[in-house]
């Protein structure tokens, strides 16, 4: 489980996000809050109408928000 836990780690430091405080996490170039995409999926909002309201978000960059909220979740991010 660490192993796949630190391939997660560095898939987040390697994605859009920036972490510019413990509220401030945003996606880079999109200026989306993590925990604003985090709540509209949990609230129900699938992840296609998601990106059809931000047309540049990635399936890339809403896996990085998922892992970014799990880890910080344990304490590891």
């Amino acid at each position: 489980m660490r192993t796949l836990q630190r391939s997660w780690e560095e898939e987040v430091k390697q994605s859009r996000i920036v972490i510019a405080g413990n509220d401030n996490v945003y996606l880079k170039d999109i200026g989306l809050n993590v925990w604003d995409v985090l709540h509209h999926l949990a609230n129900g909002l699938g992840e296609q109408a998601l990106r059809q309201r931000y047309p540049s978000l990635t399936e890339a960059d809403l896996r990085a928000c998922g892992l970014f909220g799990y880890l910080r979740a344990i304490k590891k991010l």
